[in-house]
């Protein structure tokens, strides 16, 4: 661990306190704070008063499951003095993109990075691709030429890519020191236009066939995620269209702009909705045991979803909605998990194939050990001042 100083808030100058690159500190009693860094729990003295670490961190347990890239530790501290932690050491993820057809068969694209988010272009050729490290960047990966091209650079985190109905711009979330946004830009390059300055954190969904209006949920600590419609021509004045106490997230415009596709889990667990146009109005249910990330088919006669590691299909009528029950086609137990607002896959245009990112190296969740009485040993390692 390399040691720095900083300083923040109204902290004098002279009374600058050492760090450490570390993450997820758990303080322990009479002011020990346990803070793995690079796979190893390293606890050091920590005064609470004045928020100050004393001395160098201590090696008490090495090998403990790291993620580097997100910060997550799987350790806990009891305050009877019980450690439980998960052996592994630093895990980085490694994930593939794949093409799937519609009976589950499937041909690698792309291997060995750290996939997020993956949309497809209106060509069916390029895909948008989010790759995941300490600042997360978008990418455009060509399948035809196999070439991936960096797309963002601005630091922060950029994520959630969508195209416009053209293939001329590709829209995204953004947090760069604490502000958030929408934006666009051309995957050719140039420089990124603010499209929506928001107080809470944005994904964006879709955009209308037309191209005139982004739907996008914004995450509010007091609503959870509601859907919002914002128009991308003239004020921009952005305006609800589904905000209740539940959460709610993934807009995806029908081909003909008549329903918006979402998931929420206002009843106790995921489920697909339709939200007829241009709302308020009413509503359909599409999923009946579960499901998120809907994506359409350019006909609008289906709406495709996942359920877990399932890829599940429903047909729709233009005019009504939902006409018939949803079937499975295929389960990917590789398939990514499905993290809140990225449904981690794209329809072709076609209809009869997707992208998808697969995990290829997991780590082994063999066993969690567990350490009675573990506060003598941390004590006698790091002694109390």
């Amino acid at each position: 661990m390399t040691p720095r100083s900083r300083c923040g808030g109204s902290t004098p100058a002279s009374e600058k306190h050492s760090s450490w690159e570390a993450t997820a500190p758990v303080t322990c009693p009479r002011g020990t704070s346990s803070t793995p860094a690079r796979a190893r729990s390293s606890p050091c003295t920590f005064d609470l008063g004045r928020l100050a670490v004393h001395g160098s961190p201590t090696t008490v347990v090495d090998g403990v499951l790291t993620d580097p890239i997100v910060g997550a530790v799987h350790f806990a501290v009891s305050a009877a003095g019980t450690l439980a932690y998960v052996p592994g050491g630093s895990w980085n993820p490694e994930r593939t993109l794949m093409r799937a057809r519609r009976d589950g068969v499937m041909t690698p694209l792309l291997e060995g990075r750290n996939f997020a988010d993956a949309a497809l272009a209106p060509d069916g050729r390029r895909v948008a691709l989010r790759l995941t490290a300490a600042n997360d960047d978008l990418w455009v990966y060509d399948t035809a030429r196999g070439a991936l091209t960096r797309l963002t650079a601005e630091g922060g985190d950029q994520q959630m890519p969508v195209w416009t109905p053209d293939g001329r711009r590709v829209a995204y979330g953004s947090v760069v020191r604490a502000e958030m946004g929408l934006f666009w830009k051309s995957p050719d390059g140039g420089a990124p236009e603010l499209l929506l300055k928001a107080e809470h954190q944005v994904f964006p969904g879709s955009f209308s066939p037309d191209g005139a209006t982004l739907a996008y949920t914004e995450v509010n600590p007091e609503s959870q995620g509601d859907i919002w419609l914002l128009p991308v021509k003239g004020e921009r004045k952005p305006r609800p269209l589904v905000k209740t106490r539940f959460h709610e997230w993934c807009p995806r415009f029908s081909p003909d702009g008549r329903w918006l596709a979402y998931a929420s889990d206002e009843s106790g667990r995921s489920e697909v909705y339709l939200q007829e146009l241009p709302g308020p109005g009413g509503r359909r249910q599409v999923s009946a045991e579960g499901g998120s990330g809907p994506a359409w088919a350019r006909s609008g006669r289906e709406l495709f979803f996942r359920n877990g590691k399932q890829m599940m299909v429903a047909a729709i009528d233009p005019a009504t909605g939902p006409s018939g029950q949803q079937r499975l086609l295929f389960e990917n137990t590789a398939l990514t998990d499905d993290l809140g607002f990225t449904p981690r896959y794209d329809v072709a245009p076609d209809g009869q194939s997707f992208i998808l990112i697969n995990d290829i190296r997991r780590p082994r969740l063999a066993e969690i050990k567990v350490v009675l009485n573990w506060f003598p040993e941390l004590k006698r390692r790091v002694p109390p001042d």
